[in-house]
């Protein structure tokens, strides 16, 4: 068996692969999931910031040349957000100044295309690797309190302040803490006599609950094609 193929503890890494060209989106999303991992896509540097707010990613893998930003500014504004996620850079380019730089932005690799795919995977598990040594995960369980009346939740020592919609999604979260809660379900149970909702309310909001959240974001964790887990439990 392919050595690379293995189940072992990076089979189920979440990847965002962003780049311009369609066909290397698709090639990427095939192989990487062929290897085992949970793969997303992003065409623009608009929407990797979108897709980052939704959910957590173990590792990015970054175009260089984007349409609406450079990846260098991009690569620089993930790291100052989360420094635990793992930033590789892909790129036509393989001169040595192009490489300095995006290392210098706090690029954990440097990838030229084209690339083989059995190189960018182990290069995947390898920061992937050296980013769990330097970034050690505490419980996935937090302790959280919810305080409805007051629209406040508090996640350890920090306490963020909820809009009435942003309120009720948490108080249905907390109800259903460690399961999967649909959008849909979501959207039932966060409901407000006489305000029209829709789906995508539920994914704005929970954008903005992640967003207040700061470090603590990742006790939400998007199921795709599923719904939303609040990975806590009542103080």
């Amino acid at each position: 068996m392919d050595s690379l193929r293995t189940s072992g503890p990076h089979a189920g890494l979440s990847v965002l692969a962003v780049d311009d060209d369609s066909s290397t989106r698709q090639l990427l999303c095939e192989f990487l999931q062929d290897f085992g991992m949970d793969v997303e896509v992003a065409s623009t540097g608009a929407q990797m910031k979108t897709m980052l707010a939704r959910r957590s990613f173990d590792v990015v893998l970054l175009d260089l040349m984007l349409p609406d930003e450079p990846g260098m500014d991009l690569c620089s504004w993930s790291k100052e957000r989360m420094p635990e996620r793992a930033v590789i850079m892909l790129t036509a380019a393989d001169d040595a100044d192009s490489c300095v730089e995006g290392l210098s932005r706090g690029a954990d690799d440097y990838v030229s295309k084209p690339f083989q795919a059995r190189e960018l995977v182990a290069r995947i598990r390898a920061v992937h690797r050296r980013h769990a040594d330097a970034w050690p995960q505490g419980p996935r369980t937090a302790t959280c309190q919810h305080d409805e009346p007051m629209r406040r939740l508090t996640v350890g020592t920090d306490t963020i302040v909820l809009t009435n919609h942003e309120n009720r999604i948490v108080g249905a979260l907390m109800d259903h803490a460690g399961d999967v809660v649909s959008r849909e379900r979501l959207l039932e149970l966060a409901h407000a006599p006489g305000i029209d909702l829709s789906v995508r309310s539920i994914d704005t909001a929970i954008s903005s609950i992640r967003s207040k959240l700061g470090e603590h974001r990742n006790i939400i964790r998007t199921v795709r094609s599923e719904g939303y887990v609040l990975e806590a439990r009542s103080a």
